[in-house]
């Protein structure tokens, strides 16, 4: 299926950002993404071409108001995760990370990579923020594709999705717990 490549791809990006912005967070997301990502792509089965949907049309990916727009985006997301962390600690930042990675992950994932390169977070909080970024992200694909699929393809995504987040938080869970607390 389509989507789940795609969540796939979402996956290493956020992974290749994170190594250019914070390198040392690495090492805490690449195991829940990593996770996630194959989950997607076990699950992935059937032919593209055996996918019922719509045909999408797409615009230029590059224009002066989507440039402003995640430009904004990505200050305000920047502004959000510093003021919930400065009020709320590492739960604060991470509650952040979730909520904005609805509206876009990678602006998350350099939020907290910059936030890290500042010294104002520790790269396994980036690491553990951007791997929350990607698990809410990848959960919005449900209802992006709700109407366009079939219920069947649907539920496939649905329980997919539902099955990589669960993976990614016990990988980021036995994480912290076996390697990052001690």
């Amino acid at each position: 299926m389509v989507v789940l490549l795609a969540t796939v791809a979402m996956f290493i990006r956020n992974v290749v950002l994170l190594a250019l912005f914070a390198p040392r967070a690495v090492f805490t997301a690449i195991g829940p993404l990593f996770a996630m990502a194959c989950v997607a792509l076990l699950l992935r089965g059937g032919k593209p071409e055996s996918e019922p949907g719509q045909e999408l049309t797409l615009r230029s990916p590059i224009s002066l108001r989507r440039v402003l727009g995640y430009g904004i985006l990505f200050l305000a997301i920047q502004v959000i995760g510093t003021l919930a962390e400065r009020r709320f600690g590492n739960f604060g930042l991470m509650a952040a990370s979730g909520i904005s990675g609805m509206a876009s992950s990678a602006s998350t994932t350099v939020a907290v990579a910059n936030l890290t390169a500042s010294g104002k977070i520790t790269p396994e909080l980036a690491g553990t923020a951007a791997a929350i970024g990607s698990m809410t992200s990848a959960l919005t694909n449900v209802p992006v594709v709700f109407k366009r699929l079939s219920g069947t393809v649907l539920f496939r995504i649905a329980s997919s999705t539902a099955l990589q987040i669960l993976v990614g938080i016990t990988v980021l869970a036995v994480q912290h717990y076996y390697f990052l607390s001690r």
